[in-house]
């Protein structure tokens, strides 16, 4: 982890306001990919701050990325997510896509339940782009 990841933390901290789900694909080099999704409340305040990493017995040590995270976020913990891992580091993106939008799935289902809505809108950034996707699940109806 380079200091390109506490500039993407920057940029998920200030680019955007309000609500929102900020997931943060991070390519360590080697086919081993990581991700960051960051919740934020209405009011800024950070609601879940977790990290996955998706190579079983990896070599990646997470205290950089913790520092950084940190930097920018003094008052919260990036927790490890339980998620499915593979002892491939090549199948790694592809892990970590999957991984980061089943949190998004679980944390926005939760939000869904509570409420009672059944549209969510989440922002997804990225090294090549930024969008906003407003989706209706439909297996929720």
């Amino acid at each position: 982890v380079d200091g390109q990841s506490e500039q993407r933390l920057r940029q998920a901290k200030t680019n955007y306001a309000g609500e929102r789900i900020i997931l943060i694909p991070y390519n360590l080099g080697d086919f081993h990919w990581i991700g960051v999704i960051i919740k934020f409340k209405v009011d800024e305040q950070i609601e879940l701050a977790e990290f996955i990493n998706p190579v079983k017995e990896s070599n990646f040590i997470p205290d950089k990325l913790q520092r950084e995270f940190r930097n920018v976020f003094p008052s919260t913990v990036l927790r490890s997510r339980v998620s499915q891992i593979h002892g491939d580091q090549q199948y790694s993106a592809f892990l970590t896509i999957k991984n980061l939008l089943k949190a998004v799935k679980e944390s926005e289902f939760a939000e869904i339940k509570s409420s009672n809505m059944n549209l969510s809108h989440i922002q997804v950034t990225d090294d090549r782009q930024r969008m906003n996707c407003l989706f209706e699940d439909q297996s929720l109806n």
